[in-house]
């Protein structure tokens, strides 16, 4: 990059840049610890830009999701790209070391992929790390934020271990049809999480991709808050009750055995393998 003049331009004695970018970028610069959301007349005041300038960056940045607005009070703050390239530059090491090993073991066990997810924001989702011995026919999701409501497994254990009193709020804003077996009902929905709640287990039926079937549990950190989801992904056409039943018990096994590597209390680990056949 250009050095920065004493006027907040950039040298382009070395190379041209593109102003529009920078506008962008100064604009995404502004918000810190300390000022988290931004109105758009405080961001008019702050880079100087025109109303019209101003409305266009922000609009452009919003819909790639740089920005979001909150609905009740119109200040923006930064969203999930922003995270996405937070976790790409500085990835959950430690998770992701801790985890590999058992998510490379499980893979073997079940001859099927593992992922393991992370929330980035309220109701959207994304993938650190897969293992697989198997080819699906879908594309990798690592690194990318998705949106899939409450039609996947890791994203169903994900709200099961939020407070309960939580949980009306998310159903509501999270029912998307996805497939013709996507589960639109709230009051199932609520069963399913109690259940994962309850087992230490959700599941997915296609719900998500005609194509594929899941089976997911809770990986919980040393403060005993939840860390992450691990999943085992299957083809719907294998996905059997026998082969769910032993899915669950190895993902169960699994996701306590790293919990247990990143210092979870005892007692949330003997939860998991208490709940192995």
């Amino acid at each position: 990059m250009a050095p920065v003049l004493e006027n907040g331009g950039y040298d382009n004695s070395r190379g041209k840049t593109s102003r529009t970018l920078e506008k962008g970028l100064r604009l995404l610069d502004l918000f810190d610890v300390e000022h988290q959301e931004w109105t758009l007349r405080d961001l008019r005041e702050a880079t100087g830009e025109s109303k019209t300038t101003v409305l266009r960056l922000v609009k452009t940045l919003e819909s790639l999701g740089y920005l979001t607005r909150d609905e009740r009070s119109g200040r923006y703050r930064l969203g999930a790209s922003v995270t996405k390239l937070a976790y790409v530059v500085f990835p959950h090491n430690e998770l992701v070391r801790v985890a590999a090993p058992f998510m490379r073991r499980l893979s073997e066990q079940t001859n099927e992929t593992v992922d393991i997810m992370v929330e980035v924001e309220p109701g959207a989702v994304m993938s650190l790390y897969d293992s697989t011995t198997r080819f699906l026919r879908t594309q990798s999701s690592i690194g990318k934020v998705l949106r899939p409501g409450l039609s996947q497994a890791g994203i169903k254990i994900l709200v099961a271990f939020r407070p309960m009193e939580t949980w009306d709020q998310i159903i509501a804003q999270s029912i998307i049809r996805h497939t013709d077996r996507t589960i639109t009902d709230p009051e199932e929905l609520r069963r399913q999480l109690l259940a994962a709640r309850d087992e230490g287990v959700a599941y997915d039926f296609g719900e998500w991709s005609t194509e594929l079937a899941a089976v997911a549990a809770p990986v919980f950190g040393a403060d005993g808050s939840l860390r992450a989801a691990l999943s085992v992904i299957s083809p719907v056409e294998r996905f059997n009750p026998e082969i769910q039943s032993r899915h669950a018990d190895l993902v169960r096994e699994a996701a306590a055995d790293i919990s247990k590597e990143l210092g979870a209390p005892p007692e949330k680990v003997a939860f998991l393998r208490n709940r192995s056949a």
